[in-house]
This record gives C-alpha cells, structure tokens and sequence, in this order.
C-alpha cells in the first residue's frame, strides 16, 4: 500500500453487480488489491461528460504522439513477465519496499478468482513497437477506475505517466463513461492528478469541488 493511502471505512462485498460497484464508488468508494473489498478514501473523479482538453492536456498530447494507448480486457490471455518486472521496480523504487510485489500484480491481471479489476490500459511505445506501460483498471458502463499504473521508468521525463493518464481519460470518454476515477488525493504527492477538468473531491461525506481540496 501506498505511503498516502488512507481511508475511512472498508466493505466487503456480496454478490457484487455493476450496479452495486457503481453505485459504492458514487459514495466514495474504490475496489482494492483483495477481491471485492471496498475502502472509502479521499477520492478524486473527472466529470467525462463536461471535460474539455486544456492547453496543458494538449501540450502533453503533441509531446508523447509516439504513445499509444489501448484497453484490454482482464483476465489476460496471453501474459508476458515483463508486465510483473516492470511493476514490481516501479513501485519499489518510486515508493519503497514491499509497495507492490511482482506476484500480486500478476494475480491482479490474470487470476479472476482473487481480483476485482476487469480491465488493462496498455501505452506502446510506436517507434520500437513495445508495450511500456500498463494500469490494472475497473470499468463499467459508466465509470471509469484508474487504479494501480506503472511503466518502464526511463520514460518518466518523458511525460509518459501523464499521458498514460490522459489518454487512457479520453477512450473512457468516447465509450461514453460518465465518471473518471484517479484513486486517492490525500497529500501533496497526488497533485499531477490535478490536471484535469471539472474535478471533484470526495471529504468522507460527500462530492465537492476540487477548488476546495486541500492536503494533509
């Protein structure tokens, strides 16, 4: 787990539907490493149905044409180790030891049985025709989670991260989703999320603006 995650109430879940999940994200909720489990946290969404790319978000656009992004469905079929190799030392070193073991990110992408996620945005690299970045997703009709992203970390000055992120935010919107999950805001180290619009923030209660967020 993360340094910056906390949370406010875990649930587990029975029987669960699409209609459930979306309906316990919508309360703040988001699905976890354990299979139907649910914590509350401070949470940040992206409203697709009023987003509009800014000068930013199109500026990291015209930076990173060489990236594309796709979604696959999970669990994986055909699974290839370096997926696991490259999470595992992203985490470790963008966060610490024991963060993220290369065992729980294969389970998380292969083994349904012991995982919640559904879906995996994969960014290729076009120039070499590699696949250099992934994120372990949920998505139903109408949202989206952005969950657990990692990549090869000699493209981080690259702005890989970031458009990862954001063109994964733009098939979400053609598909039609409404809401955009980015995972916890808790401290200052969550602010590259603020890079989208219109965003809000759940306090443990309720949904609110993003102007009004603040951090421990």
């Amino acid at each position: 787990m993360c340094p910056s995650y906390h949370y406010w109430q875990k649930i587990i879940l029975k029987n669960p539907n699409p209609q459930t999940i979306e309906e316990k994200y919508n309360q703040g909720f988001v699905l976890t490493r354990l299979k139907n489990e649910m914590h509350q946290i401070k949470g940040l969404r992206v409203d697709l149905k009023n987003f509009q790319l800014s000068s930013e978000n199109r500026r990291i656009l015209r930076k990173t044409r060489d990236y594309i992004v796709s979604l696959e469905p999970l669990p994986l079929k055909e699974y290839d180790w370096r997926i696991h190799k490259v999470g595992a030392g992203f985490y470790q070193k963008r966060f610490g030891e024991n963060i993220f073991s290369a065992n729980k990110i294969k389970e998380l992408i292969v083994d349904s049985k012991k995982s919640s996620f559904n879906c995996l945005a994969v960014a290729k690299d076009q120039k070499i025709s590699q696949d250099i970045g992934w994120c372990i997703s949920f998505k139903t009709k109408n949202i989206f989670h952005y969950a657990y992203p990692f990549y090869e970390l000699k493209y981080f000055k690259n702005n890989l991260g970031i458009s990862m992120m954001l063109k994964t935010l733009l098939l979400a919107k053609q598909s039609g989703i409404r809401y955009f999950y980015l995972g916890s805001v808790w401290d200052k180290r969550a602010k590259y999320k603020l890079q989208f619009s219109p965003q809000e923030f759940f306090d443990g209660q309720n949904w609110q603006d993003v102007k009004n967020l603040t951090f421990v």
